[in-house]
């Protein structure tokens, strides 16, 4: 074929969303002085030819899905979603009559009210404008109807319903499994058996066929009844078709069925176009249907000897199709990457042979397609009905992806019979044609190289997290806690003071050791499982949950977070910390995920993150001493000196005796019992054996005695002990996170628990042991019989109390060392 040129003019800017099937809701409609911009928003703008800008923009309740121009009443219909049909009337000739001189004029705004709607049906998918009527096609669930409106009565502003029918929907349809559901408006047009002078001209969808055509599809009844025909495409692939006056003087009994309707063809996809083309002088010869995925089906007349019968031809092209209008020679459609154009023509277009000389003919009247021709526009997601221009080129109006309302001219392909020397003009032409088209070019190679460089990019990425993933999992497998080139975690509980509040917080620091940088993606998650700070059976447990993106960690740098551990009134016994270091593959793809705070109640729950990989850094716990707050006894408050000691039976006999009246009356407990520290401090201690100590303690420093030296190794870990120097003598007074004083003594004892032998480890005199032993079971079943008196309801009596009491000493004065 002859390559067709095409001029773009830009003419408008606009919004355009970026919603999923955002081509369903955009409609372009021109008229010789007026576009019509339905954009997929509740805004519908009026461009004018004339005036070269936007003159009025009306806005509407909902989104407006579809419109559609009438001609002769100077209206527009506009379907809303959610609301119905509305019908807005046009000024535009008063405009354009005493601003047609005025350029930059304001734009009229104009917001529509819910009593500028004619039909109220939330369900209404389409609609079309035919003579007098207006049909319309819904569907609720599995049930679609059409309905035929009439005009209004007088005095009346909505439409009234004539008629309604079902539309058959047929069991067991099968569209192909590979194809993405498409959400996208049934198509309705009407067709006459008639010329195109007799047609009315009300509506873009209405054409006429020529009446040999016309009798084969449609029937006898519907050519000599002069019915115009509803074609419906569906998502399905069905067309039906109705013819109209059939439908209006038919019976009610014959309404109620679904005979009324029949299908024409099953186009296996869904519909998007449904056109004629090829017109001679009795009206178009072909009628056209155009699949969303590429498949189109021609139907035209083929005659035989023994008469005529409609023939199906089918082609496909490069789908998915967007947009799709026909001229009468041509389709022009628009995919996701170009607006293409496709010839259609007889081999003998002159040809107005009779039917009697058909067969002599037939081979001169074969119809073939030609390959499709790009104009090099992309991005076209709506185009107008064509215009054929007096000069022979097509005019069309689009809507592209970005925004942009533009007009193409198509020029009709060089003449044969032209001289191969170009005049000025035509050169100056060619040469605007052809760098329109390197420009258009250039933008999808530019856009395709960005392509291109961002998967570059994305690849790199991957391989510098697969390199971190592999040298963090070669530490851990070769179990080097001191590996030099990798990435460590430090934990460390820290006192902070704001407010006039002190908190507690859990500092970490992730230490980058390596040669790789931690890029945007990575995260480090801090878990915090902990145990409430109560000696009750029913402790709870607590875990919290924190992450933290990580923009740029360089090597040989160090980022800081901190988390609470708990409050003053609640804080725990101690808490295991788990530090893990996480990456988002979603960064990779371009999306990005805010660092979130949950609660989980275990770890392995709370890492299964969705496209990402989890690292273990470091599991480490924290307990009282690693947050004790020392100081020196003189400088402690006067409330905060420890008082005289209290034995740690008495404590706990006079705490729970409370308890035990409430078990022995069968009262129960409205309260968790704890043990009381007002009326005195506890002293509790270890037996450690010192041999053990010298083994963990390899280094000590000269002057300072070994009780001194496990006092600060006991402290170790504490964030105020750097800040302190520890005394010499083994003995270090501190306050509880609750405010209350404590006393850390270490002291060597003698005892006679061991043999004079020459190993390195002692010899415990294992008959001294076995006694124990056996002393520590009498005990234990003295005092489970008092238990179970308790349990009972039993009253205990002051001498099983003595019992009690004298059993609990002799379990706390027994002698047993730690090895």
């Amino acid at each position: 074929m002859a390559n067709r040129r095409c001029i773009v003019d830009y003419l408008a800017k606009f919004h355009c969303p970026l919603y999923e099937d955002v081509f369903a809701s955009v409609h372009v409609i021109q008229n010789e002085s007026f576009i019509y911009l339905c954009n997929g928003t509740e805004f519908v703008a009026v461009y004018s030819k004339c005036e070269k800008q936007i003159v009025v923009v009306y806005q509407f309740p909902g989104k407006a899905c579809l419109m559609e121009e009438d001609s002769k009443q100077h209206c527009l219909f506009v379907l809303c979603e959610n609301y119905g049909l509305f019908s807005v009337i046009l000024h535009l000739k008063d405009r354009f009559s005493s601003e047609s001189q005025q350029r930059g004029a304001s734009i009229d705004t104009c917001r529509v009210s819910l009593d500028a709607c004619i039909i109220k049906d939330p369900t209404i998918h389409s609609f079309i404008l035919v003579q007098n009527l207006i049909i319309t096609v819904g569907q609720k669930c599995r049930v679609r109807t059409l309905s035929i409106f009439g005009n209004p009565q007088l005095g009346q502003v909505s439409y009234e319903k004539i008629e309604e029918l079902d539309v058959p929907i047929l069991e067991n349809v099968i569209i192909s499994s590979d194809k993405k559901q498409v959400r996208m408006p049934p198509y309705l047009c009407c067709v006459y058996p008639h010329g195109q002078k007799q047609m009315p001209s009300r509506g873009i969808r209405n054409f006429s066929l020529e009446p040999q055509l016309f009798t084969l599809l449609f029937g006898v009844d519907a050519t000599m009844l002069d019915s115009p025909v509803i074609l419906c495409g569906f998502l399905d692939g069905q067309v039906y078709y109705l013819p109209l006056r059939q439908s209006v003087t038919c019976t009610d009994d014959l309404r109620s069925r679904n005979s009324v309707f029949r299908m024409l063809y099953h186009l296996g996809q869904p519909v998007r176009f449904i056109g004629a083309m090829l017109p001679n002088d009795k009206g178009n010869s072909t009628l056209l249907l155009v699949g969303h995925y590429g498949k189109i089906i021609q139907i035209k007349t083929e005659y035989h000897c023994e008469g005529s019968l409609p023939n199906f031809i089918e082609r496909n092209i490069l789908g998915p199709v967007i947009s799709v209008h026909s001229s009468a020679t041509h389709i022009y459609y628009s995919t996701p990457s170009d607006l293409m154009t496709l010839p259609l023509s007889n081999t003998s277009e002159e040809s107005t042979s009779s039917v009697s000389d058909a067969p002599a003919i037939e081979n001169n009247l074969v119809l073939f397609f030609q390959s499709p021709h790009s104009l090099n526009v992309c991005k076209i997601i709506a185009v107008s009905c064509p215009t054929e221009m007096q000069t022979g080129e097509v005019e069309l109006v689009a809507f592209s992806l970005a925004g942009k309302l533009m007009k193409i001219r198509i020029s009709r392909g060089p003449s044969k019979t032209n001289s191969s020397r170009l005049s000025t003009a035509q050169t100056g032409q060619r040469i605007k044609d052809l760098l329109s088209g390197i420009g258009n070019v250039s933008d999808r190679a530019s856009l395709l190289k960005s392509k291109i460089q961002s998967k570059n990019d994305s690849l790199k990425r991957l391989n510098r997290v697969f390199n971190i993933c592999c040298m963090l999992q070669s530490c851990q497998e070769r179990k080097e806690e001191n590996c030099k080139e990798t990435v460590h975690c430090h934990v460390v509980a820290k006192w902070n003071h704001l407010l006039l509040q002190d908190s507690l917080n859990l500092t970490c620091a992730l230490e980058n050791s390596s040669s790789y940088i931690l890029e945007e993606g990575w995260m480090l998650c801090v878990e915090v499982k902990s145990q409430s700070y109560s000696m009750s059976s029913d402790s709870k447990h607590f875990s919290r949950l924190y992450t933290f993106p990580i923009a740029k960690l360089l090597p040989a740098q160090t980022m800081e977070v901190s988390v609470p551990l708990s409050s003053l009134n609640d804080l725990f016994l101690y808490a295991l910390v788990h530090c893990t270091l996480i990456y988002n593959f979603q960064g990779i793809l371009g999306y990005q995920e805010n660092g979130r705070q949950q609660d989980q109640n275990s770890f392995v729950s709370s890492m299964t993150f969705k496209n990402c990989i989890c690292l273990p850094l470091k599991t480490q716990t924290v307990d009282i001493l690693d947050y004790l707050r020392l100081a020196n006894l003189a400088t402690l408050p006067r409330e905060l000196v420890i008082k005289p000691v209290t034995d740690l039976v008495d404590v706990f006999l006079n705490t729970s005796s409370h308890v035990i009246h409430h078990c022995s009356e069968q009262i129960p407990l409205k309260r968790e019992t704890r043990f009381s520290l007002e009326d005195g401090n506890c002293v509790a201690s270890i037996k450690v054996s010192t041999e053990l100590l010298k083994c963990g303690l390899t280094s000590t420093t000269s002057g300072v005695t070994f009780a001194a030296s496990t006092v600060a190794w006991l402290l170790s870990s504490n964030s105020e002990a750097d800040l302190l120097s520890l005394p010499s003598h083994p003995v270090v007074t501190a306050t509880t996170p609750t405010g209350k004083s404590i006393k850390i003594h270490a002291k060597e004892l003698l005892m006679n628990l061991k043999d004079s032998g020459g190993g390195a480890q002692p010899a415990v005199q294992m008959q001294f042991l076995w006694g124990l032993l056996h002393q520590s079971e009498v005990l234990a079943k003295k005092v489970q019989e008092v238990r179970d008196h308790l349990c009972l309801g039993l009253k205990i009596s002051s001498e099983a109390t003595e019992k009690l009491l004298s059993a609990y000493q002799q379990l706390r004065s027994m002698e047993l060392v730690i090895l």
